[in-house]
């Protein structure tokens, strides 16, 4: 919060807490990704797009990442809410 300069109120404004936080910054980086990869001209390219996007970070966030899309494929979460 103090790197964003906001309030402990604000941020409990825009979110419940921080699985809700982190849940909105997947999905919406996820939003993206589709985007992207429908713009593409065939499913090699749009595959190399999300490789060539692919961070040290998520590799450290797999488990998370694998996670929510078990939790989406159940229909517990949706993606885009």
């Amino acid at each position: 919060m103090e790197e964003c300069h906001i309030t402990r109120q604000t941020f409990y404004y825009h979110f419940e807490g921080i699985p809700e936080m982190l849940r909105w910054m997947l999905e919406n980086d996820l939003e993206i990704l589709m985007e992207q990869c429908l713009a593409q001209k065939d499913e090699e390219s749009a595959l190399l797009g999300i490789l060539h996007g692919w961070t040290s970070e998520d590799t450290k966030n797999i488990d998370e990442i694998v996670h929510n899309i078990c939790m989406i494929q159940q229909g517990k979460i949706r993606p885009f809410e």
